[in-house]
C-alpha cells in the first residue's frame, strides 16, 4: 500500500519522468497486494517469484524507456505483464490467478486507452 500511495503522491507532479516513476510505483503496488492478499500455501515461493519477476520488469521497463514518452512505457510494462502471466498461469493457485486477470482486465483497458490517445494524436 506505501508504494500506491507513494505513485499517487508523485501522479501530481507534473514532469514526465516522475509520472513514469509514479506509475512504476502503482505497478509494483498492485503487483504485491495480489501476492500478499491471501494465506500462505506450498504454491506461495512460485507465486512470490513471479511478483518479484513482474517487479523487475517493470523497472527493466522503466530504465529502458526513460528517454521515450510514457505511452511506451506502459505497453512495455503491460507486455511483460502478460508474458509473466502466462508462463506462471498453470502453476499459480486459483486466488491468485484470478487476482492477476483482475490485473490483466485493467491493463488492457490502460493499453487501449494508450493506443487509442495515440491514434488519435496522429
Amino acid at each position: 500500500m506505501l508504494t500506491i500511495s507513494l505513485g499517487s503522491f508523485l501522479f501530481f507532479i507534473p514532469i514526465a519522468l516522475t509520472f513514469k516513476l509514479s506509475t512504476s510505483f502503482v505497478f509494483i503496488g498492485l503487483y504485491i497486494v495480489a501476492l500478499f492478499a491471501e494465506q500462505p500455501t506450498v504454491r506461495r515461493s512460485l507465486e512470490m517469484r513471479t511478483t518479484v519477476s513482474a517487479c523487475a520488469w517493470v523497472f527493466f521497463a522503466f530504465i529502458i524507456t526513460l528517454d521515450l514518452p510514457v505511452s511506451v512505457f506502459f505497453v512495455f510494462a503491460i507486455l511483460g505483464f502478460f508474458i509473466i502471466k502466462e508462463l506462471v498461469d498453470p502453476y499459480i493457485s486459483r486466488t491468485f490467478r484470478q487476482k492477476l486477470n483482475l490485473l490483466e482486465i485493467s491493463f488492457i483497458v490502460i493499453f487501449a486507452l494508450t493506443i487509442t490517445s495515440t491514434i488519435i494524436r496522429l
